[in-house]
């Protein structure tokens, strides 16, 4: 699909598990107690390795058709960063004008990335 990609470390997605509130009253206690066993930080730690695994496996497929994956440098990223910067001024203010706790959350962000960075370690 592609001969060229660019390698950076550009994001951080999220992988959530969600029931809707009704359904999960109509769940017995004990049933409520084994799903939360199963969910939270270990589903977090097993999700996450899957991921990377997933992602390592696909950076060995596209190197093997022969796509050109080009790593940036940590140079290179503060240069494309650099111009998004406001995108993140921006938001914290629009959070804020709907009183919600953007910097609270932002901060909050930012500390299970680098402790998730941690695990990987």
């Amino acid at each position: 699909m592609t001969s060229y990609i660019t390698k950076g470390d550009f994001y951080t997605s999220s992988i959530f598990v969600v029931i809707n509130e009704l359904t999960w009253e109509q769940i017995s206690s004990k049933d409520q107690e084994a799903i939360e066993e199963l969910i939270g930080e270990r589903l977090a730690i097993q999700a996450g390795k899957k991921y990377d695994q997933d992602a390592q496996e696909g950076w060995e497929d596209a190197k093997e058709a022969g796509v050109e994956i080009y790593e940036i440098s940590e140079e290179e990223y503060n240069l494309w960063r650099e111009p998004l910067e406001h995108l993140y001024s921006q938001w914290l203010k629009d959070m804020e004008d709907e009183d919600i706790p953007a910097q609270d959350i932002l901060a909050e962000v930012m500390r299970l990335a680098d402790e998730g960075e941690k695990i990987d370690e």
